[in-house]
């Protein structure tokens, strides 16, 4: 609502505001003279609370503080905080800023329906998003070293990044620990690791549930390759025809009948 709160903190040594003014007004006096933004004091309660060093310990803090930062009105002052998180747990403000935008744009669907991502501009964001949210999903699965076995009968990641991640998922032989998992990729992909765990905390979503919203992207995914495939071959035919190559010509229209019968499957497995 705008209000601009801050907090008091009293210490170990009294429970409420009336006890330490009966108790020590003077060091009550004190303690107004050092209050703390609303913002500051929930970082500082989080981090507290939980082992910056840790994976885990970066997923509750995050977890905790960013539907609150996500809230901040002023885009100059919510920046500044997302840094300010960012420095406290040894992160990069660009991954916060980021987790964050997964909260305030993602669309929520009840019903333990899963969110969507939404945003999707070009087909390369597109591809890339929805490859992002498929890791995502596997990954914050009970068993991803398990899910990644199913998940690679049906698809192949074309991301660079997603595509080694998923591979070294699928190589998994003992239970899945996501610290030593990430201590087992190259240094430029633990970020990436990192984040899409991170990601993870935020979908609810149960076993049934994740199976069929991992169905759908792996359909959606599909069908974006194909109208790729697809509109590529348009124009071989094209040149073929002002080519006069009839031989050719035949060649690409049985692919191009092909490619569009695969489509038609794939929507029509569409959730």
């Amino acid at each position: 609502m705008g209000f601009d709160i801050h907090v008091i903190s009293l210490g170990d040594k009294y429970k409420d505001p009336d006890e330490a003014v009966r108790a020590d007004p003077g060091f009550f006096k004190d303690q107004l003279n050092h209050t703390l933004p609303v913002w500051d004091f929930i970082i500082n309660s989080a981090i507290k609370s939980h082992d910056t060093s840790t994976i885990r310990g970066k997923k509750e803090i995050l977890s905790l503080v960013l539907p609150f930062l996500v809230k901040i009105q002023n885009s100059v002052t919510r920046s500044d905080y997302y840094n300010k998180l960012a420095a406290q747990i040894g992160s990069d403000p660009s991954a916060i800023a980021e987790e964050a935008n997964k909260i305030s744009t993602t669309n929520f669907v009840p019903s333990g329906r899963s969110p969507t991502p939404v945003g999707l501009n070009d087909l390369t964001s597109k591809t890339d998003r929805l490859e992002e949210y498929l890791l995502t999903l596997v990954i914050s699965s009970k068993k991803p070293d398990l899910l990644s076995q199913k998940v690679s009968a049906q698809f192949s990641f074309s991301t660079p990044r997603f595509q080694n991640i998923f591979l070294n998922l699928t190589k998994i032989e003992d239970e899945f620990d996501p610290k030593k998992f990430a201590d087992t990729l190259s240094p430029e992909l633990s970020p990436t690791f990192n984040n899409l765990y991170l990601s993870g905390t935020y979908l609810n979503i149960e076993s049934q549930a994740r199976l069929r919203e991992i169905k759908k992207t792996i359909s959606q995914l599909q069908s974006i390759s194909l109208k790729d495939r697809i509109s590529t071959l348009s124009t071989k035919i094209a040149q073929a025809e002002n080519s006069d190559d009839d031989i050719l010509l035949k060649q690409l229209e049985v692919e191009y009948n092909q490619l569009l019968s695969e489509l038609s499957k794939v929507q029509s497995t569409k959730a």
